[in-house]
């Protein structure tokens, strides 16, 4: 063989391992699975998902974008969105971390921890509203029509008759029961709030106490009490008047006494 020959021979040689070099160090990446498609991770979601029933009463809706964070073991570890509804997110976090394995994510055919996000719409929706079940976007659609169980409204009101339809009702206990575990979630709002306030951080503290009057459907006065002295640490009279006074109304005596010492003669 020439010199020509041996050439050609070296240049098919240094394309070969080029290539397989190439090869070796091409990443391929899968994305993490829920029973095999998106429309089963939509299925999921909207099935386990409750509409808080505060914000159904108060028709707040919103969409919310959330990144879930899957191990590479395929479970949901974290959760991670921006919103001041707290009950959406405590929706989606449940839900998220209580779902079965997903097939991981795979870099060259390794697990590996990824994370995917998602956009959660929660509206308030007619019975005829759809939504394409393969949308990226999860749409929670709940309907007053089938909140409120019983045309007369006053009902809902009514110690003894909605005790004697509570013993009647299984659709109703299930209402009564979130009811009292989305009460739970705003009482801890305020209890974040307390904490941070009798560690002097009060800008962090109204933040909390914001959220827990934000959310809660009926007056509680110490929410109102609290408040009114986050407010009067930050130099705000007359915001911490406003609490006191909301919370005096309601003869809240702790913030009776403040009102009338401080704001009774200032207003």
């Amino acid at each position: 063989m020439n010199l020509r020959g041996h050439k050609f021979l070296l240049v098919i040689i240094l394309f070969y391992l080029t290539s397989c070099v190439l090869l070796k160090n091409k990443t391929h990446y899968k994305d993490p699975e829920f029973n095999g498609s998106n429309l089963q991770i939509n299925k999921y979601f909207k099935k386990y998902i409750n509409y808080p029933l505060i914000y159904l009463e108060k028709n707040i809706q919103e969409c919310i974008s959330a990144k879930l964070y899957i191990n590479k073991s395929g479970i949901v570890t974290n959760i991670e969105a921006e919103t001041n509804s707290q009950l959406f997110i405590y929706e989606i976090r449940r839900t998220s971390c209580l779902m079965p394995k997903w097939k991981p994510g795979k870099l060259n055919n390794i697990n590996i921890d990824t994370t995917l996000t998602k956009i959660f719409c929660f509206e308030i929706g007619k019975e005829n509203t759809v939504k394409d079940p393969n949308s990226d976007t999860i749409h929670i659609i709940a309907y007053k029509v089938s909140y409120y169980l019983h045309p007369d409204q006053s009902i809902m009101n009514d110690t003894k008759r909605l005790n004697e339809l509570y013993r009647q009702n299984d659709s109703l206990q299930k209402i009564i029961k979130r009811k009292l575990e989305e009460e739970r979630i705003i009482d801890k709002l305020y209890e974040t709030g307390v904490e941070l306030y009798n560690n002097s951080k009060y800008k962090e503290a109204l933040y909390y106490f914001n959220l827990a009057i934000k959310n809660s459907n009926s007056s509680k006065n110490a929410y109102f009490y609290y408040r009114g002295n986050t407010y009067f640490k930050l130099n705000n009279n007359k915001k911490a008047c406003a609490d006191w006074l909301e919370a005096y109304r309601s003869n809240y005596s702790y913030a009776a006494d403040l009102y009338d010492k401080t704001c009774r003669c200032k207003q």
